[in-house]
């Protein structure tokens, strides 16, 4: 169940995001990261949680970007880093977790947008640097949003799956 709804979710954001981009033009912001992070806490089996963020990765790649790779490698290394964080801090408290957040937002959304094109040499438009920073606010109100919408006790009881479940 939890396979199905993670599967159905990451197909129901990419439907909407493409559906409001068909209507009006792509929104600025990311709509995946944020929320890849938050599934990282339905501990689903490693091989599921990796190849739904490579696959989410390339379907990104394949309808925003002008090269393949920039989101595939962005989101795995911003969550290698969010898995790096959680252990060193243990993201227990308010503050701690917030500031993860941003962080991996951050390099997130700078890795996909900027590094990774630049690595490879991508010739970018003038204004380039402002679209970088909408995707980057658009990013982290969507986080801040998600991030919220997961710290309210209601919702973190009725999404939150047993700590003794073993599947």
């Amino acid at each position: 169940m939890k396979l199905l709804t993670y599967a159905v979710t990451l197909a129901g954001i990419f439907w909407f995001y493409e559906f409001f981009a068909f209507l009006w033009k792509p929104l600025p912001f990311d709509p995946f990261l944020p929320v890849l992070v938050g599934f990282y806490f339905w501990r689903l089996k490693p091989i599921y949680y990796w190849g739904g963020v490579f696959l989410t990765g390339l379907v990104v790649d394949a309808f925003s970007s002008t090269i393949p790779g920039p989101a595939v490698f962005a989101y795995l290394i911003s969550l290698a880093i969010f898995l790096q964080f959680y252990r060193k801090l243990a993201l227990r408290g308010f503050l701690p977790a917030f500031l993860s957040l941003i962080f991996v937002i951050s390099f997130g959304v700078l890795a996909r947008l900027l590094i990774f094109p630049a690595l490879f040499e991508v010739p970018l438009p003038e204004k380039y640097l402002w679209d970088v920073l909408k995707y980057l606010i658009g990013t982290f109100i969507w986080g801040v949003c998600c991030w919220s919408f997961c710290q309210i006790s209601f919702m973190r009881y009725v999404f939150e799956l047993p700590t003794n479940s073993k599947s």
